[in-house]
């Protein structure tokens, strides 16, 4: 007898599909020129403890660790010019070299009450909700690694952030 969690699976699985392609015609945008020198040109500032900054130094950067809900995916998070002590004391400055950027400027991507967010959710009959959460950072994850994004650039509470996928791209011996 098939139980009601295998049919919650099913659901979950078919609603991922569709986020991931609501993702795939909501972010047809590429940065100009300008706009991506100006990402490279920037330094970046990643804020956490003094423990993490040695063990940063030490072990590298890992995209698995973050204690902010990891509100874009998996990645390392950076705010742009200057240091957000929000998220930690200390911090590390680096710069980044990305081959392919998710450029989405005006904070779009985030679950939370913003346009493109509610669209999708409701076109995919989805609420806003804890549980679709974690299925809105599934089909974002899905989306990233499919695309093959190294970073995404951002906007969240007024500040501009970078959110590195692949950390290849960061060069922190400045």
């Amino acid at each position: 007898m098939i139980g009601l969690s295998y049919f919650y699976a099913i659901y979950r699985t078919m609603n991922r599909i569709m986020l991931f392609e609501k993702f795939s015609r909501a972010l047809q945008y590429e940065p100009t020129d300008e706009e991506y020198d100006d990402l490279i040109e920037q330094y970046y500032y990643h804020n956490t403890s003094k423990s993490n900054v040695q063990k940063i130094r030490g072990e590298g950067w890992n995209v698995g660790v973050t204690n902010r809900k990891k509100l874009y995916g998996n990645g390392v998070y950076f705010t742009k010019g200057e240091p957000n002590t929000r998220w930690g004391s200390e911090h590390i400055k680096v710069k980044v070299e990305p081959k392919k950027v998710l450029y989405d400027p005006d904070g779009d991507l985030r679950y939370e009450d913003n346009p493109l967010g509610q669209e999708i959710l409701d076109r995919c009959g989805l609420r806003y909700a804890e549980e679709n959460y974690e299925l809105w950072l599934d089909a974002l994850n899905e989306f990233i690694k499919e695309n093959k994004y190294d970073c995404m650039f951002t906007t969240e509470f007024g500040k501009e952030i970078l959110v590195v996928f692949d950390t290849s791209i960061i060069n922190d011996d400045i």
